[in-house]
């Protein structure tokens, strides 16, 4: 099973980064926390099963129970992309 680490805002369970594939959870924290727009002490990180995600969804993190939330698109979230690129999209 693929992993792929979710970092996301603590406060409003926004997407701020995802990490596909092997990979250490920290390196994928530290990454986030550095890259992230908003101060570190917001980011959170979740690792979530790759196959848990759908293809035209969008998702947002439930904070209080860290959780990966589908949206419809018109609702805002993230959408995901994997391939040779992965990428997170936002709607």
């Amino acid at each position: 099973m693929t992993m792929t680490y979710v970092g996301f805002d603590t406060r409003t369970g926004q997407i701020l980064s995802v990490h596909h594939g092997r990979g250490d959870a920290k390196e994928a924290e530290r990454s986030a926390r550095e890259h992230a727009k908003v101060g570190e002490e917001h980011v959170g990180m979740m690792a979530v099963s790759t196959e848990a995600m759908k293809e035209g969804k969008h998702y947002k993190v439930d904070v209080g129970r860290k959780v990966l939330v589908g949206l419809e698109a018109t609702e805002g979230g993230s959408g995901f992309s994997f391939g040779r690129t992965g990428r997170v999209g936002r709607g």
